[in-house]
């Protein structure tokens, strides 16, 4: 990338070079044999290996759902002060540059990264759950529980969501854009180290844990992505994939994401998010215009309403009273969810936002998504 270093002084070390270009050995190697033996782990033994993971998300949500619940709460806070702020006009980059994509192309290729098919199923999928099951607010299964759960779901996949990915973006664009420092997840603590982050083994410790928890946060996501879809063609055909149709599926969408991300962000991943948003807009539009359209737009305007009164009381509710455990299969594991996407999703739009303001940048990264999150 042009006005951006590359990452710590690269290491001769022959035949990988060649094919995967120039990277840390010690990242990669530390990486990759986390993740190898997890994987290993898993296969060998899923029953413990998914007893493991309950163990600890049951542990995380007992003990430390108001850490995360507050964390969010920061993190969005900060990135408000930051764009509405006297830092808000300065440029991710130098004075005179200019973003390299259009507005289009930059918040298609926002969505595509962050959400894509998670709105086609989840925003009705979790709405209806939230509807049978409406955990505050409402009582399940009436008309008030309605426009509650919609709510529920736009802050799961909103503002709060998209302020981890703006934090983080924000953190790694701006050194690497405006000083000249490499664009790495690492560089994002510049403003706390200077530049002994770089190259430091601290530094490497930080790719490390972010490598795994894109690793884990995109898992999830192809996981859960394979499981919709798996339910979608048992409910039309009647019958589901096996579990080797499964994995020849998932085969399939890793090649197709490795074709796309080698031809590069203006020929592969540009055009694929404009055809992306444009087929949605287009399915979108059919469906506001072929179903109830009044009663869709009057739920879309309650709901918004409904959001935005609401939004303190969801952002900071813990189930103290009933300890329902409902946090730990919704709000919390979103966070974490997220919190883990936060290094892929943010560096990518670090990647495709040079030339933009940091006003510029926050805005359409937090606020745009959550617009059409409500609309969707």
């Amino acid at each position: 990338m042009e006005g951006v270093k590359t990452v710590s002084p690269p290491m001769n070390i022959g035949v990988m070079e060649k094919y995967l270009g120039k990277f840390d050995p010690v990242i990669f190697w530390v990486s990759g044999i986390v993740i190898v033996a997890s994987l290993i782990f898993g296969l060998n033994s899923p029953e413990k290996f998914d007893g493991t993971l309950s163990a600890a998300q049951k542990f995380v949500v007992g003990n430390f759902s108001w850490y995360f619940l507050l964390s969010i709460a920061i993190y969005l806070g900060v990135i408000m002060v930051i764009a509405f702020g006297k830092y808000g006009n300065l440029r991710l980059g130098k004075e005179d540059d200019r973003p390299e994509f259009s507005y289009f192309s930059w918040i298609a290729m926002l969505f595509s990264c962050g959400v894509g098919v998670g709105y086609a199923f989840w925003a009705v999928g979790e709405p209806v759950m939230h509807y049978m099951n409406t955990p505050y607010l409402a009582t399940s299964q009436t008309p008030e529980a309605q426009p509650i759960a919609i709510q529920i779901g736009v802050m799961h996949w909103g503002l709060h969501a998209w302020a981890v990915f703006a934090l983080v973006g924000l953190a790694i664009a701006f050194p690497a854009y405006r000083m000249g420092k490499p664009m790495n997840v690492s560089i994002s603590l510049y403003g706390i180290f200077g530049d002994k982050i770089i190259g430091s083994p601290f530094g490497r410790f930080v790719e490390i844990l972010a490598s795994f928890a894109t690793v884990a946060g995109v898992s999830t996501a192809l996981g859960l992505g394979i499981i919709s879809v798996n339910a979608g063609i048992k409910h039309i055909f009647g019958t589901g994939l096996t579990t080797t149709g499964m994995v020849l599926f998932m085969i399939f969408l890793i090649g197709c994401y490795i074709i796309s991300a080698i031809s590069g962000i203006e020929k592969g991943i540009k055009n694929l998010s404009n055809i992306n948003v444009f087929v949605a807009f287009l399915w979108g539009g059919f469906l506001l215009v072929m179903g109830p359209t009044n009663d869709l737009l009057n739920l879309t305007v309650q709901t918004a309403g409904s959001y935005v009164q609401n939004f303190i009381y969801m952002t900071f509710w813990t189930d103290f009273e009933s300890k329902s455990g409902w946090l730990g299969w919704w709000t919390v594991f979103y966070w974490v969810w997220w919190i883990s996407w936060g290094p892929f999703c943010g560096g990518f739009v670090a990647r495709i936002s040079k030339g933009r303001t940091v006003r510029e940048f926050i805005l359409g990264v937090a606020l745009v998504p959550t617009l059409v999150a409500i609309v969707w």
